[in-house]
């Protein structure tokens, strides 16, 4: 996560570089260039500062704790090299310092929730990822504010689109939408639904409270995809796929929108 909390991705090609310079420094050895002699190559105090970003990027916190002032010392060192190679009094302090780096990394990379995704389909739902109130144009005061429990499962929505799983980004929007809609029930009937409603109920109640037609249209639309998600039947591909959970997800954010935007006016009759 970020300085804000919001989720931080990371590119595959990082996690391969970071293993090649920490495998360049742990085999380092005398007269090896402290600095690249050409555009694109690196030295050792290039991979040193390399592993270092990398940890402060993802705030891994144990490994700069335990290694950070280390390996400043000797970058410090590296720079008053005249010659620019790599001496051998520094060599056993490169190779400790890969070896006890690689062994911090995986401390806290272990305590880490990690989620491998699709960078095109990343792209599409990140906002989600990132803030899920500005996604659903919700403002932090509204009266329509999604429990901690919907935010989870629409960021598991999120991650399983990202990671091209589908079926599960549909299944985690639809759950996540019926817990917005009860919330939303809770607001324009003035009372929390039971616990044994289910779509069809709610929707019917909204409806003879005057809740308008174009919500409650989407709602019955998503309640129907909802059945024939949970119901066992014949599953068709392009129920599930990339495009079905793409609309899945872009029509519960019509319908939360349109909700959070029509609470907003009851309030406003109070």
């Amino acid at each position: 996560m970020d300085d804000n909390g919001a989720e931080q991705g990371v590119v595959l090609w990082e996690i391969v570089f970071v293993g090649f310079s920490l495998h360049t420094l742990y085999h380092a050895k005398a007269g090896d260039p402290i600095f690249g002699e050409q555009e694109n190559e690196m030295g050792i105090a290039d991979h040193l500062q390399e592993v270092q970003l990398f940890a402060k990027k993802f705030q891994l916190e144990r490994t700069l704790r335990r290694v950070d002032r280390r390996v400043d010392t000797l970058i410090a060192k590296l720079e008053e090299v005249t010659d620019g190679r790599l001496p051998d009094e520094l060599v056993d302090d490169i190779n400790i310092v890969a070896q006890d780096m690689l062994h911090e990394l995986k401390n806290d990379i272990a305590q880490r929730a990690v989620f491998v995704s699709m960078p095109e389909r990343n792209i599409q739902v990140w906002d989600l990822l990132v803030d899920p109130l500005n996604w659903f144009g919700i403002d932090g005061n509204a009266p329509l504010q999604p429990p901690k429990t919907v935010e989870a499962d629409f960021k598991e929505a999120a991650r399983s689109f990202a990671a091209g799983f589908s079926p599960g980004a549909i299944v985690f929007t639809l759950r996540a939408t019926e817990g917005m809609v009860r919330e939303f029930y809770r607001i324009v009937i003035g009372r929390a639904p039971s616990n044994r409603a289910g779509w069809n109920k709610l929707i019917k109640d909204l409806r003879s409270e005057n809740c308008p037609e174009h919500i409650a249209t989407r709602l019955n639309k998503l309640r129907e995809r909802r059945n024939k998600v949970m119901h066992h039947g014949k599953r068709e591909p392009e129920e599930w796929d990339h495009q079905a959970a793409n609309r899945v997800l872009q029509d519960a954010r019509s319908v939360i929108r349109a909700m959070s935007r029509y609470t907003a006016t009851l309030e406003g009759l109070k």
